[in-house]
């Protein structure tokens, strides 16, 4: 590592923020939870897509 880098600094400074340190996934959990329910939502949504109308479902599913 050089002398000018400044990672242990950048190291030091992110243990002070809320989401690194010993409570991380504590932290974390309503971030991941939201995500989660999320998609649960679009995959229902999209399901519900297929059984309505299957003609318009397919045609949004090979678009990249």
């Amino acid at each position: 590592m050089s002398n000018t880098s400044n990672f242990r600094d950048a190291i030091r400074e992110a243990r002070t923020q809320a989401l690194v340190g010993p409570n991380v996934i504590a932290n974390a959990l309503p971030y991941l939870g939201g995500g989660l329910i999320l998609t649960a939502l679009g995959t229902y949504g999209g399901l519900g897509i297929i059984r309505a109308n299957p003609g318009l479902f397919f045609p949004l599913s090979s678009v990249r």
